[in-house]
């Protein structure tokens, strides 16, 4: 019996990859320009790709120290630009709110866009998330009808077994002694289950965030 040649399977595997690589490109090339159209990014993608860029050249400008004015004035251009295109949005209220208070706006400016952000999404809990941390860190700068919102969801946050309470535990971690006390005292009014429950995420956030702070360099 003949033996097989030792890479006749890898090359008739190529020869099929790139007989199949040209198919695509003749299809492509032969595609009505409405299909091609089809593949193009959606507009909100688009939009919400500049609200994520700029959103991270804002918290790279911050940790460095440089540039923070150029990147927040871009960050809250494009927020500006997808809250025309979509006003029901409560993730980018939420980061209107974020940027207007890290500019210097006053309370009244960004509360307005944080009573936004619960208005038009009271139960997305992705954006209680982020949201939650945002209110607590501010909560003596809140109207008492803001705070009790913010008050309201954190009720919500640990008294559920929401999804996302590890990505609030992670923000929790780094937020200052008053609010983390707010925190726990929330948490302190659960009952017994929930309590140890809740504690030990937060807990482990810590945890998780002194490891992370002693392995970075002064």
């Amino acid at each position: 019996m003949a033996r097989p040649e030792p890479h006749r399977g890898l090359m008739v595997a190529l020869a099929l990859v790139l007989t199949t690589a040209a198919a695509a490109q003749l299809a492509a090339t032969m595609m009505p320009d409405a299909d091609l159209a089809a593949l193009a990014p959606w507009p909100e993608d688009l939009v919400r790709h500049r609200v994520e860029e700029a959103s991270a050249a804002v918290t790279r400008a911050a940790q460095a120290g440089d540039g923070l004015a150029p990147a927040l004035a871009e960050a809250i251009a494009a927020v500006t630009d997808a809250l025309q295109r979509y006003p029901d949005d409560a993730d980018l209220w939420l980061r209107h709110a974020e940027i207007a208070a890290l500019s210097g706006a006053l309370p009244a400016v960004w509360e307005d866009s944080l009573m936004r952000s619960y208005a038009t999404g009271p139960r997305e809990g992705w954006v209680s998330a982020r949201r939650l941390p945002f209110a607590l860190s501010r909560l003596a700068e809140l109207s008492p009808a803001a705070r009790s919102k913010a008050m309201h969801e954190l009720d919500a946050m640990v008294g559920w077994r929401s999804a996302y309470l590890s990505q609030f535990a992670n923000a929790y971690a780094r937020l200052a002694p008053r609010a983390r006390f707010v925190v726990e005292r929330a948490v302190a009014r659960q009952a017994s289950p929930v309590r140890e429950r809740v504690t030990a995420i937060l807990a482990g956030a810590d945890r998780r965030f002194a490891a992370s702070r002693a392995r970075t360099p002064p």
